[in-house]
């Protein structure tokens, strides 16, 4: 437990950085304890997904949580983070179900994004340094959102109608991530399946998936994998498992 905030998980404070998930490894490999997370107040070199430009003005929450593991991560971790956010982020809502989460690691609000998960790992001798970088769109007008983004996005200012309080949200995202740090099971439970799927955008939608290779594949979202693949029965009838995909709502 941290000497600092009662904590198992200490939260790093910043000003401004250029990635809080390149500052939280630089702690870890500097020999700072891990578990540690890292909060940046203005993030000047985001990244999401194969290196997107993740836009972090200040009023957001952008942090990063370090670990060493045995192993890296399992593909599921994503979604069990994605879980845990979801449940931050639910609380300030008078309807919960307008935010879903988008397989396999975003947030939406009303069929926007508001939040994503990147998940990375990087061998640290005989230890896996674990990186979970998390940009929740918070406390700022939808109008300082780039424009040309693929997907729709939103912050949760924009979408309440009201100031949010980040600061709130981020201590109650630290508690809940604690948690999500001790679970390095390769499977997810049954009561986790069920909670993911209850919460997932696009179940039994008709999606377009968009393969990292380019192409892609009209199918149905039937559910998930214990390994957190998803589930798509495609337009002849058969099952795909997917691992990788960027999914968005046939027109």
């Amino acid at each position: 437990m941290s000497a600092h905030d009662g904590r198992r998980v200490y939260l790093h404070r910043r000003d401004s950085l250029g990635s809080t998930n390149d500052e939280a490894r630089a702690l870890v490999e500097a020999g700072e304890p891990a578990p540690l997370a890292v909060r940046a107040r203005v993030q000047t070199a985001g990244r999401g997904r194969r290196g997107a430009l993740w836009d972090s003005p200040a009023g957001g929450l952008w942090i990063t949580f370090a670990d060493l593991w045995e192993a890296p991560p399992p593909p599921c971790t994503a979604l069990r983070v994605a879980r845990a956010l979801h449940g931050t982020i639910a609380s300030e809502f008078e309807s919960p179900e307008r935010v879903r989460i988008k397989w396999p690691n975003d947030l939406l609000v009303d069929g926007r994004k508001c939040a994503g998960v990147l998940c990375e790992s990087h061998r640290a001798g005989e230890q896996h340094l674990v990186l979970i970088g998390v940009g929740v769109n918070a406390d700022f007008e939808a109008a300082q959102l780039p424009d040309g983004l693929r997907f729709p996005a939103t912050t949760l200012r924009a979408a309440l109608g009201r100031p949010v309080d980040a600061d709130q949200i981020c201590d109650r995202f630290v508690d809940a991530m604690e948690r999500v740090l001790e679970q390095r099971d390769p499977v997810l439970t049954g009561d986790e399946l069920r909670a993911l799927i209850e919460r997932l955008a696009f179940i039994d939608e008709n999606i377009r998936v968009r393969r990292p290779d380019g192409s892609h594949v009209i199918a149905t979202l039937e559910g998930l994998a214990p390994d957190g693949r998803a589930a798509l029965r495609t337009q002849d009838g058969g099952i795909l498992m997917t691992d990788a995909g960027e999914f968005e709502a046939v027109d």
